[in-house]
């Protein structure tokens, strides 16, 4: 891959800016931008219980946009609530790193989970802590609470 094309992938997925309020909040690429409207209808589904359908419409938008922490975050409730484990946990964990890629080392700033834009992804680390305590990887269940920690001191991701 060349280095014009790695810069062009990375301009494209998820981002960290700040904003005025020094506070700080993922950007999420124009393929999720995008889907809006989608998303919203997915969760419609959901209220309505038709998990099946949106299942099929998570993947369909993920087919379009990869870097999709709100879909990855959906799938992995959706497989959660028909207890398949293994699935939940991998796309809860996807969404999980594709945020964590956007931090920058050495971090030391707040992302608010309750702005819109960083809430799935934290949604997404609520998922996985459960995924992981259950499975009884609480090495890596604490990994994920620490960066959570780090990011937002004031979370409980109970309420998520």
């Amino acid at each position: 891959m060349s280095k014009r094309s790695r810069r062009r992938r990375v301009q494209h997925g998820v981002r960290l800016v700040q904003l005025p309020t020094g506070e700080w909040e993922f950007r999420h690429p124009r393929c999720v931008r995008e889907r809006t409207e989608d998303i919203e209808e997915v969760y419609l589904m959901l209220e309505h219980g038709d998990d099946e359908l949106a299942e099929e419409t998570l993947r369909w938008l993920l087919d379009g946009c990869s870097e999709f922490i709100e879909a990855h975050m959906l799938l992995g409730h959706v497989a959660e609530n028909e207890h398949r484990l293994d699935l939940a946990r991998a796309h809860y964990g996807y969404a999980f790193e594709i945020g964590k890629r956007a931090i920058p080392r050495g971090f030391k700033g707040n992302i608010p989970s309750d702005r819109p834009a960083n809430r799935p992804w934290y949604r997404a680390a609520a998922g996985l802590l459960r995924c992981l305590t259950e499975q009884g990887e609480l090495k890596k269940a604490e990994e994920v609470l620490q960066l959570i920690a780090q990011t937002d001191p004031q979370v409980n991701l109970a309420d998520l």
